[in-house]
């Protein structure tokens, strides 16, 4: 009859079989030796809506995720992730919020458009490119993204520019974490917004690439 149930990490050894807890609805394992043969158990929680994976040696989600329909809250940051996410992942409409900080994804899938329920989501891209712009904007109920770009497009010299094509009209708080900012703020855009948080690893780089350091602040 447990419904929720959080694991010190020092304590997994003792954790009986997953499977042996079927009315989950809160399943806490950060930071705990949860490795991909462990996917097996959690996609038949059904009745999960919280799960929290930070910090474990997942290397990739299995189709089965799917399974996960009343999941709202989904945290996969700082693992090790190296596949992308399964289309299944379109699945979880319920979702409200997913972490996915310090775990690489190469772009942002295109069926995340369709998740209609999500207002947070944090993302670690390799890079950033038009559509990842494109795809992001078109969650509507977006209203607070943090990205986290590991390489600026080296080639790159004009800045991808938010605003009429891109206005995420909702979004109240926007973080870029990066060693060069290539966004710029156009009129019109995020018309919402009243966090901006700007973590870039070097200012000099950024006046290198671009020639300047006008990101439109001005349009916020």
């Amino acid at each position: 009859h447990v419904r929720s149930l959080s694991m010190f990490a020092a304590a997994f050894s003792l954790l009986p079989a997953l499977l042996g807890f079927p009315v989950l609805r809160v399943l806490d394992l950060a930071y705990c030796e949860v490795d991909n043969t462990h996917w097996n158990d959690i996609c038949n929680l059904f009745h999960l809506r919280y799960l929290n994976l930070r910090g474990t040696s997942i290397t990739k989600i299995p189709k089965e995720i799917g399974n996960l329909q009343f999941l709202q809250v989904l945290d996969i940051s700082s693992t090790k992730m190296e596949e992308e996410l399964p289309s299944t992942f379109a699945q979880l409409t319920q979702l409200l919020l997913v972490h996915m900080l310090n775990s690489i994804t190469y772009a942002v899938p295109r069926w995340m458009c369709s998740m209609s329920c999500l207002f947070f989501l944090s993302i670690t891209l390799n890079t950033l490119e038009v559509e990842d712009l494109q795809f992001l904007e078109s969650i509507v109920s977006l209203t607070e993204l943090e990205i986290e770009v590991q390489k600026p497009t080296q080639d790159r010299v004009n800045r991808l520019a938010t605003g009429s094509a891109y206005p995420f009209l909702c979004l109240k708080m926007f973080s870029v974490k990066s060693d060069t900012m290539e966004l710029r703020f156009g009129r019109g855009a995020m018309q919402s917004l009243q966090t901006l948080k700007l973590d870039l690893q070097d200012v000099a780089d950024t006046i290198l690439q671009f020639g300047d350091f006008a990101l439109g602040l001005e349009n916020l």
